[in-house]
């Protein structure tokens, strides 16, 4: 866990010469140990999820301990998209589960992280092939998770927590199309990258049946959601007026597509909290 508040500063736990400086402290808990929790999160009123998607069920625990801790605001690490069946049900747990407790949350949604599309989606641009399920013209939504951290960081920071109490955040950096994400691989390479395509009704078959198969339909998450991107990103303001988001490049983002040529090592990943 990260932790950072006015008074940083605590017996224990703290590691120095770190990469987050003075202002924050390292603290090493086990999520099934609700005391220790408790005891990390004390004195904090935002407490930060960003673990794996694949361990979202360890929020479980972490989320009681930040009750009694008197976390005043939870951000539960669902990220992606607002699509909570299938693969994504802990989402809709962990949020029933923070109601149960009484304890204000506030989701965020960016559609797909770029550096995780070729792992997620079958794009193989060493090998010179991408993978499309259906005819690859629905676009969703991806954002970098730079731009993620710079937006959740700016909101916590500047918007009143009253405001935050059950508001569900969708923004986005780029809405690509597969096909669009080929024309652009293309260019960046400077070699033509094959399609190869997947039957849009077996590819959702074998996701039902919890086979391996390509999350085109939860990336889609319907029409309405299609229709504004994955993350279902609108154009509402007024909780956040001053924030200017930096303009990503979209060569930039498949550059970072690009680079990720090897399996990606699945990571627990930390817990933040914080005094605003």
């Amino acid at each position: 866990m990260l932790e950072r508040s006015e008074h940083s500063e605590r017996e224990g736990g703290k590691l120095e010469n770190t990469e987050w400086g003075s202002c924050a402290t390292l603290v090493q808990v086990s999520y099934d140990d609700q005391d220790a929790v408790k005891k990390a999160l004390t004195g904090s009123e935002v407490a930060v999820s960003t673990v794996s998607p694949f361990h979202m069920d360890v929020q479980k625990a972490v989320v009681p301990a930040a009750k009694a801790a008197g976390t005043q605001l939870f951000v539960p690490a669902e990220y992606g998209v607002r699509v909570t069946e299938g693969p994504n049900v802990a989402k809709k747990e962990v949020q029933g589960l923070l109601s149960q407790h009484n304890l204000p949350f506030v989701v965020f949604y960016t559609g797909l992280f770029a550096k995780f599309l070729p792992h997620f989606l079958g794009y193989h641009y060493d090998e010179g092939y991408m993978t499309v399920v259906g005819k690859g013209e629905t676009a969703f939504s991806i954002t970098s998770r730079t731009d993620a951290g710079r937006f959740v960081a700016h909101v916590l920071s500047t918007a009143p927590k009253s405001a935050l109490e059950g508001a569900k955040l969708a923004f986005e950096v780029e809405r690509l199309s597969p096909l669009q994400i080929r024309d652009l691989a293309e260019t960046k390479l400077n070699k033509k990258i094959e399609l190869r395509y997947v039957d849009l009704g077996e590819n959702k078959k074998k996701l039902q049946h919890g086979l391996r198969g390509l999350p085109h339909d939860h990336l889609r998450g319907g029409p309405r959601r299609g229709r504004h991107g994955a993350g279902g990103g609108g154009h509402d303001r007024q909780v956040l007026p001053g924030l200017e988001p930096g303009q990503v490049r979209v060569l930039h983002c498949v550059s970072e597509w690009i680079k990720q040529k090897r399996s990606h090592q699945v990571r627990t990943g930390p817990m933040y909290s914080t005094s605003l």
